[in-house]
């Protein structure tokens, strides 16, 4: 059966090139459905109690004038993403007060829950969920507020007056180059994703964004030297941001031009997610695209089919970026646009100039297919079953 699926893509391929639709977004979305699709077995929920945040399930339905001894944590957790701001050097209290309804209420309005300022369930499972370590709302402002237009955040709003993409305060935006190098710390060495599989998943994930705005990524082996640099850290890294174990703060980097990027070592970090025993899987590439998004200078956002939406759950993946993700990168960099093709014959027909940007995302596409194939092909043989 997986050599049948490996003929269909190489199939797909070969006509998909005969065809003149090799580069097209159509053709990489066809045979990555193929490729992911396969016997996928059901995934197994986890319960609230597995990850960093397991705490906050003796909250439920707490509310203003309780004590629990949980509430302390809780405050910690809303310090870290900006809905409280706690003195310095002082403790959090156990005591459900006004600032802590305030910050239940705001979390509630960005995550699209209703808002009684009371831990429901719904509230509960969204805060147990493993998300991206970025705040949500800066300097007492939400970035990911359905009705904020405050500062220079710019943001798109459908016709159901939703709000959609935001950007950092500023705007912050890749002005030094739109050619931009990638490379990973030495610390990958001790990363459970094997090398190849590893830099496919990054590959892919920069290239969805390239495919979208005039900007390059190109991997280099000079660590220092890169524009994005990549690591694999734990716990404290010096960066004032700690990672907190395995299904909490997942990744997070850091607005233009900082290029600053960090994976939790403690995650159970996997490119086939529901292939992996364990139930805490976490899709590598999924966590990736939304972090390149942030190295962009978009913040988060609170359509939950964006890629820019903070949180992502266990075995769970979302790769693709959505029209939230395209029309707020695009608002910072502008399109990647298409030349006209040059004139052949009677002037009907012809080929993409090779010089043009669309020569380029198709090279990148079928780049980014021949990685797909080889990726699957060493699973099939070394290390599926």
């Amino acid at each position: 059966m997986r050599i049948c699926r490996l003929l269909s893509v190489i199939f797909m391929i070969i006509t998909s090139i005969d065809a003149g639709q090799v580069g097209s977004r159509e053709t990489v979305e066809r045979i990555s459905q193929i490729m992911t699709n396969e016997t996928i077995s059901e995934v197994n929920s986890v319960g609230a109690a597995a990850g960093a945040w397991s705490d906050f399930a003796s909250l439920l339905n707490a509310h203003k004038g309780e004590m629990h001894h949980a509430l302390s944590k809780l405050k910690l957790y809303f310090q870290t993403f900006g809905y409280e701001d706690l003195h310095a050097g002082s403790n959090p209290s156990d005591e459900f007060d006004n600032t802590t309804e305030a910050a239940v209420r705001l979390y509630q309005e960005n995550f699209g829950l209703p808002v009684t300022g009371i831990l429901d369930a719904a509230t509960i499972g969204q805060l147990t969920k493993p998300r991206c370590g970025r705040e949500d709302v800066v300097n007492g402002t939400s970035v990911m507020h359905l009705h904020n237009h405050h500062g220079g955040n710019r943001s798109l709003i459908d016709i159901t007056g939703t709000k959609r993409f935001q950007h950092f305060p500023g705007s912050p935006s890749w002005i030094s180059s739109s050619n931009l190098t990638y490379a990973f710390a030495p610390s990958f060495a001790k990363f459970r994703v094997p090398e190849l599989l590893r830099r496919s998943a990054f590959a892919m994930a920069f290239a969805e964004w390239s495919a979208v705005v005039p900007l390059s990524f190109v991997e280099i082996i000079d660590f220092e030297s890169a524009d994005i640099k990549i690591d694999f850290v734990g716990g404290e890294h010096g960066d004032g941001n700690p990672f907190d174990g395995i299904l909490g703060i997942l990744a997070h980097a850091f607005a233009p031009e900082d290029g600053r990027f960090h994976l939790d070592s403690a995650e159970y970090w996997s490119v086939h997610v529901h292939r992996e025993a364990s139930n805490f899987a976490i899709d590598l590439q999924s966590v990736v695209v939304h972090e390149i998004g942030h190295l962009l200078g978009l913040a988060h956002s609170s359509d939950q089919t964006a890629i820019m939406f903070p949180s992502i759950g266990p075995k769970e993946v979302r790769i693709h970026l959505a029209q939230d993700d395209i029309m707020g990168v695009q608002e910072l960099y502008g399109v990647r646009h298409v030349h006209n093709v040059r004139p052949q014959g009677d002037g009907q027909s012809g080929l993409p100039a090779s010089d043009s940007p669309q020569s380029s995302i198709q090279l990148n596409n079928i780049l980014a297919l021949l990685a797909l194939l080889l990726t699957h092909l060493i699973l099939y043989y070394f290390i599926a079953d």
